[in-house]
């Protein structure tokens, strides 16, 4: 938490000095801001922003949060399938990296409703040899409510 000297504003901001502007919580909105000078509809930082990578678990059909990261890690005994990930927000970015343990492994996004899309230049993921990592990108499309599979590269060393 970062508190205002004098206290939230009327506007339910709270800040550390108005010179600076490090952050206000815009209570109308429920948005925070980091580095602007008055509510915004978006996040600006100035430096590094990062998360944590999120571990699935592994299963036959591993279940995604999109709301806990936007990187996911997940280290597969056998080929599986992601289901459609939850709770999406349009526009938001995610990476799975995808690591095939003790043998090549076959992994498959769901494409049913909330799950995964591919386009003309992307058409399917092949399977990821052992002891390598495959990664894939991702954006949410609230429109066509699905993510859509932007990136995948094949074979890091991990």
């Amino acid at each position: 938490f970062v508190f205002n000297e004098t206290g939230a504003d009327a506007d339910g901001r709270i800040e550390w000095d108005t010179d600076s502007n490090l952050s206000f919580w815009d209570a109308s909105t429920d948005r925070l801001g980091i580095g602007t000078a008055t509510p915004a509809t978006k996040l600006d930082v100035n430096g590094a922003f990062r998360t944590t990578p999120v571990a699935l678990t592994d299963g036959a059909t591993p279940a995604l949060n999109a709301a806990l990261s936007n990187t996911f890690t997940l280290a597969a005994a056998g080929n599986r399938t992601i289901a459609a990930p939850s709770n999406p927000v349009d526009g938001q970015k995610i990476i799975i990296l995808h690591t095939a343990s003790a043998a090549d492994r076959t992994l498959a996004l769901t494409t049913g409703a909330g799950g995964f899309s591919f386009g003309t230049d992307i058409t399917a993921l092949t399977a990821t040899t052992s002891g390598l990592t495959d990664a894939i990108g991702c954006i949410y499309n609230s429109t066509s409510n699905r993510w859509w599979v932007l990136a995948y590269v094949k074979g890091y060393n991990t």
